[in-house]
């Protein structure tokens, strides 16, 4: 049914029932603007990610529904695909869309998708990239395995861009753990991975490696990375080891604001990595 959840640890596949608590009151709120010009028609998609978008309640059963929902005007968009080993793909490969603004340090996932059960994948519509702002990076991973990133993503109005067999290289994966405070709905944790570390800084590359909603009740959030290097290569070219194997920045965000520490998971798992909100 609509606005229902079911756990896979849930033998009975029971669904739950999401709360929704600011959409049932005020509705959905767009974080983008768009132009209409006089006597024309604008077609925009509406969109989000759903596996991200659910936050556990502590242990009251419950869980929330916080989408934030993408605007994309269907006017300039492209389309991306490929495909990974069926073994990755089984083992939960997704891939996901990714902006680095070296002049703010900002993350930004533009589009993600899973793979599906043959190894393909698809990202669209994506949004063709305006000029002057930074070029798409795309991140392809899985647990279990070293992500692969490309660099430099071309997106052309109407077209496909063809990205070849990706075959995953499996790695030792360890957990960053902790708690945001005080507790809340709206908290997260990205943990970032520099992996292009160039001499100037502006052409640095930093991607998202993994995401996860903090409790709403206790604040605890954890982010499972890989421990080996990542693969990197500019759009079309060979892959190669990346920079920081294991080193990581957690960025925790109350929904308003961000902190950053830094976690080495190259000998271990990291716990008690926290951060408080005033």
């Amino acid at each position: 049914g609509a606005n229902q959840v079911v756990l896979t640890a849930d033998a009975t596949k029971t669904p739950i029932s999401l709360d929704t608590p600011s959409a049932q009151q005020s509705g959905l709120k767009l974080r983008h603007g768009f132009d209409v010009a006089a006597d024309e028609q604008v077609d925009l998609v509406l969109d989000f990610d759903a596996c991200k978008s659910i936050v556990k309640a502590g242990n009251s059963g419950k869980y929330l529904l916080k989408p934030v929902v993408s605007v994309i005007a269907m006017a300039s968009v492209g389309t991306i695909e490929g495909s990974v080993d069926t073994d990755a793909a089984a083992d939960g490969a997704s891939v996901s869309l990714q902006r680095f603004d070296p002049a703010t340090g900002a993350v930004t996932v533009v589009r993600s998708t899973t793979v599906n059960a043959d190894g393909t994948w698809t990202l669209a519509p994506v949004p063709v990239r305006p000029a002057g702002t930074p070029a798409y990076n795309l991140v392809l991973g899985a647990p279990g395995y070293a992500n692969v990133v490309y660099t430099n993503v071309p997106v052309t109005i109407g077209a496909k861009t063809e990205v070849s067999q990706v075959t995953l290289a499996t790695a030792t994966m360890q957990t960053i753990a902790g708690t945001i405070g005080p507790a809340g709905a709206t908290n997260s944790a990205q943990a970032l991975q520099k992996v292009v570390d160039n001499a100037d800084d502006a052409l640095d590359v930093v991607i998202q490696a993994a995401v996860a909603n903090a409790d709403a009740d206790t604040g605890d959030y954890e982010l499972a990375v890989p421990a080996d290097a990542a693969q990197v290569a500019s759009f079309g070219g060979t892959l190669g080891d990346a920079a920081n194997a294991g080193v990581y920045v957690v960025r925790a965000s109350n929904g308003t604001a961000t902190q950053d520490d830094d976690a080495d998971v190259g000998s271990g798992d990291v716990s008690g990595l926290d951060f408080t909100f005033p």
